[in-house]
């Protein structure tokens, strides 16, 4: 049977962002038309728990069964580019996007785009750097993964290495923004330059709202850390958790065992885990969601993630990879060989 893994845990985490199916105060929020999120993120940190081992989301459990590179510089190489890019994106992003004319949520491609050199040209930068979620805010993240997948993940010492070192990145991050935005005035500067945010907990708001990009109204935005702002002490805090939770999950899964194979499975069907729920909240539609939301509270969500349990615990003891696993699994093999030939 397939070891219950980090990712799996992510993908429930997937399933209760704000946009999808989280009550509380965010559901008073999208019903007043807003969009802030109170909780840390785990977009980020699911992009590294997918992505630690080599198997990724091909949903098998020979593919997942851990091949580590236990060579020193095979694991510094990404660790050290992710450190670099964690900085090195958001400033590059920021100075790019400052001055121009993008939406709140920055550059969305169309296949308008395609038709044209210049249109071609704005993809690939929106692609890279200025669109919502852009690639080298996310690159960090799937680095992370990559330099985490190439540690002995079978030692218990690792493991509770991995942990702490997580740990005391995610506390530094935190720290370093606490200090930067509060005693060193950063809320203050980013305050007195907007005339429309007066609270520091309204620039958090700002900071996260706009789909990992760094709002260009300040630079004092870079020093965030609030969820989904692609700020470098963000991007540097959500992978110090993700680090956190791979190494307390695998300690942790070696106790239970056989009392986690419904989370393992979701994280084994996780591609099709996330794309099922994207359907159910299309079908739902905003008004549909909002009633459910305001009335229930977390019971939709609670109800989601044991559907999901069920469906794919039955799916993987009978069939086995999912069925869009099963997808990218023959892409993958498909590339893998013709690379090869």
């Amino acid at each position: 049977m397939r070891q219950v893994e980090a990712g799996d845990v992510a993908e429930l985490g997937e399933l209760e962002r704000v946009e999808h199916l989280g009550p509380g105060a965010e559901t008073r929020q999208v019903v007043e038309g807003t969009a802030g999120v109170e909780r840390p993120p785990l977009v980020p940190q699911a992009a590294v728990l997918g992505d630690q081992l080599p198997g990724g989301l091909v949903g098998s459990a020979h593919a997942r069964t851990l091949q580590p590179l236990r060579t020193r510089r095979s694991t510094e190489f990404p660790a050290g580019l992710a450190a670099v890019l964690a900085v090195g994106g958001p400033l590059l992003s920021f100075a790019l996007r400052r001055g121009a004319q993008v939406s709140e949520l920055g550059y969305h491609p169309g296949f308008a785009d395609l038709t044209s050199a210049a249109g071609l040209g704005e993809l690939v930068q929106g692609l890279l750097l200025t669109g919502a979620y852009p690639v080298l805010t996310w690159l960090p993240f799937l680095l992370a993964g990559m330099a985490i997948g190439r540690l002995d993940l079978h030692a218990t010492a690792t493991r509770v290495r991995l942990a702490a070192s997580g740990a005391v990145l995610a506390a530094a991050s935190y720290a370093a923004s606490l200090l930067l935005m509060g005693p060193l005035g950063g809320y203050r500067r980013i305050i007195a330059h907007l005339p429309d945010v007066t609270t520091p907990e309204q620039v958090d708001l700002a900071a996260r709202s706009t789909a990992g990009l760094v709002p260009t109204t300040d630079p004092g935005f870079l020093l965030t850390t609030a969820g989904h702002s692609g700020a470098p002490l963000e991007i540097w805090a959500t992978s110090g958790l993700a680090m956190l939770i791979i190494g307390v999950a695998l300690i942790v899964a070696d106790r239970v065992g056989v009392l986690l194979l419904p989370l393992s499975s979701i994280g084994a069907l996780a591609l099709t885990s996330y794309a099922g729920h994207i359907v159910v909240i299309y079908l739902l539609g905003l008004d549909g969601m909002i009633q459910l939301l305001t009335l229930y509270l977390y019971l939709p969500l609670l109800v989601l993630i044991g559907v999901t349990m069920l469906v794919t615990t039955v799916w993987r003891q009978l069939l086995g990879r999912g069925p869009l696993e099963w997808v990218l699994h023959k892409a993958g093999t498909a590339v893998g060989d013709l690379a090869r030939s």
